[in-house]
């Protein structure tokens, strides 16, 4: 008898929500075969069966929301007596789930509410803890939401809604880190405007194929490139606060955000100081298809010392971007409009776009940052192949 656990599968996560399951209670299952899909903060993925057999008893109904280490379901052999899973625990040991779990996590596993109310709770976003019990044993019903939806619906006669959307679990973890985020770090936003002449035309050089997407070099890429090569400078930028230290990374693993239809995840490029802004496109082009296709790993979005944040392609000129924990900067990029600037004297028309450093004043003053943030404008304005490679 083989108990499936839930496992570890970031260094922020918590819990998952059990999607679907690929076999069902008397299938016969094959060690590393998938056996069931689940979907943490981040990603969805598949757990591999860790051992031959049948699957006895899934434990962990889809829709169900599940801490680490905790079971998912039992394969064992077909005739084969089924023991507790409380008695076989002290010989298939499991990391337990964390005992000080916070927020939504910890009020969902303490709750003592029936399936279906969970259901009609979590589709109109209802506060679990403001609704009165009425069933055996303290336990809420359905009828008990219901009667909390009503009230909202009666409360708001000068509104009519249009549609209720339950957040994802992608959702909730983005709101949980960044309001955390927004709360412990103390933000200041500086915002630089660089000349893209260069940019442009290093770009235009480098995309010798535009039909070949392997070969596609964008303004990000190399962005991505000219920013690394500033935090080997400034190495407080590329750093994290800890307690009471400051601890600076050696590796610059630059994340880049990336919008999805569900909310915002940010994969990784590991190393970026140390690869080629071909390596860099060719990379970053690979984990957004993954991401797209929800496929990622759980190792592609973890790691990062520091985040790029590009909104120009939807006009954006300037905004005030949120640092990702836990790092100590972000950097927003804006779109690239044709201005006019005074040069020599005279009036001329140049493209102008618009770096917003969002940083922790806990770490760096303001003068660092500064100093950053204009070496990377220096850098983008003085582009040439030579110092990107």
């Amino acid at each position: 008898m083989f108990i499936v656990r839930l496992p570890k599968l970031g260094e922020t996560m918590k819990d998952a929500i059990i999607g679907e399951w690929y076999k069902k209670e008397g299938d016969t299952v094959e060690k590393g075969e998938p056996l069931l899909m689940v979907e943490t903060e981040k990603i969805t993925v598949d757990i591999e069966a860790p051992a031959s057999g049948v699957l006895r008893k899934v434990v962990a109904a889809r829709g169900s929301l599940v801490g680490i280490g905790e079971p998912l379901g039992v394969i064992a052999e077909p005739n084969e007596e089924l023991q507790d899973l409380s008695d076989i625990a002290a010989t298939q040991p499991f990391p337990q789930p964390d005992k000080n779990l916070k927020g939504e996590s910890l009020r969902k596993q303490k709750v003592n509410i029936s399936p279906r109310a969970r259901i009609l709770a979590e589709e109109h976003n209802i506060d679990l803890a403001t609704i009165a019990a009425t069933g055996p044993n303290g336990r809420i019903v359905e009828n008990d939401v219901q009667r909390a939806v009503d009230q909202i619906k009666s409360s708001v006669p000068a509104k009519t809604i249009s549609k209720v959307l339950p957040m994802t679990q992608m959702r909730k973890t983005i709101a949980e880190r960044l309001s955390h985020s927004a709360r412990t770090a103390a933000h200041v936003t500086i915002v630089i405007p660089v000349d893209a002449t260069g940019l442009k035309g290093i770009a235009e050089q480098l995309q010798t194929n535009p039909t070949d997407r392997k070969t596609h070099i964008s303004f990000t890429h190399i962005i991505t490139k000219v920013v690394a090569k500033a935090l080997k400078e400034y190495s407080i930028v590329n750093s994290t606060i800890h307690d009471n230290e400051i601890i600076i990374w050696r590796d610059i693993n630059i994340g880049l955000a990336v919008a999805l239809e569900e909310g915002l995840i940010v994969p990784v490029i590991r190393d970026a100081d140390r690869k080629r802004v071909e390596e860099i496109a060719a990379e970053s082009i690979e984990l957004i298809e993954k991401a797209k296709e929800n496929r990622l790993n759980p190792e592609d979005t973890i790691g990062g010392t520091f985040t790029i944040t590009n909104l120009g392609m939807y006009g954006v000129s300037i905004f005030t971007p949120i640092i990702n924990p836990s790092e100590s900067a972000i950097l927003g990029v804006g779109k690239i409009t044709e201005e006019a600037v005074v040069e020599n004297g005279r009036i001329t028309a140049k493209p102008i776009m618009h770096l917003s450093l969002s940083f922790d004043h806990r770490v760096m003053d303001g003068s660092v940052a500064a100093q950053f943030v204009s070496r990377v404008k220096q850098l983008l304005e003085q582009l040439s192949l030579d110092n990107i490679a």
